[in-house]
């Protein structure tokens, strides 16, 4: 008899989740870089464009958490 055939292909899973985190974060960047450009032609305060720069630190501080979590659940 052969082993039972995984539910899913773990690489693959994980390529996935890497692959939505990497466009995720470059599509973040950037949105935020525009914004930040528009803000500073408004003469808006410095102080926005920083706590842009912490949200976008927030953003991957948690995906780091998240794919933590997921690939400890693939373990599974």
């Amino acid at each position: 008899m052969s082993p039972p055939k995984p539910k899913y292909d773990i690489t693959e899973v994980r390529e996935h989740i890497e692959s939505i985190h990497q466009s995720v974060i470059e599509h973040l960047n950037s949105e935020i870089a525009i914004l930040k450009k528009y803000l500073k032609s408004k003469g808006v305060s410095e102080d926005a464009a920083q706590e842009l720069d912490d949200f976008v630190m927030d953003v991957q501080d948690r995906w780091g958490v998240a794919a933590e979590a997921l690939d400890a659940m693939l373990e599974e």
